[in-house]
């Protein structure tokens, strides 16, 4: 892992600044698909002391927080959406799904009821596995009145609620 970052931390050194973003994500995706936390953590790190700093994009939080979920690491991936958050990267359909499934890990409905409220204000891309995931959230929480909220969202949203339950 010390190797792997110190090859990163030169390429970063020597690259196109505009490219280092892609390495990062290269490094985020591999660590993540493969529930190496800890090298995941450790290029983490190394991204926000390069000088200049890398800007992680939502591809790179993305990756991040799935390494997390895949590890059965929900905290540690929520904390990544509030480092997202902290450093105004805008969440797209895929972190929301990271965020909920964190959440069902979890069994916290009560924040996946936040979430998607977040998601209805902010206009976001909203589709059945999110309605899905936070349904397991609430009712893994017993979160019952959520779940009839959602059921009516579904329907809203898809018209038929089979759309959503099949992606359970």
């Amino acid at each position: 892992r010390a190797k792997a970052e110190e090859i990163l931390r030169t390429m970063v050194e020597e690259a196109n600044p505009a490219l280092n973003i892609h390495l990062f994500n290269e490094f985020f995706k591999f660590y993540a698909e493969s529930c190496n936390v800890q090298a995941l953590q450790g290029v983490l790190r190394l991204s926000l002391s390069t000088r200049p700093k890398i800007a992680l994009d939502s591809y790179s939080y993305s990756y991040i927080m799935e390494g997390f979920i895949r590890a059965k690491q929900p905290n540690n991936a929520l904390t990544t959406f509030n480092l997202m958050h902290k450093h105004n990267v805008q969440p797209n359909q895929f972190i929301y799904s990271s965020v909920l499934r964190a959440l069902a890990l979890k069994g916290d409905g009560q924040s996946a009821e936040m979430i998607i409220n977040d998601m209805i204000r902010n206009e976001a891309v909203i589709v059945p596995v999110h309605i899905s995931t936070a349904m397991i959230a609430c009712i893994r929480g017993r979160n019952m009145l959520f779940v009839e909220s959602l059921v009516k969202l579904a329907k809203q949203k898809f018209q038929r609620l089979d759309v959503v339950i099949s992606t359970v």
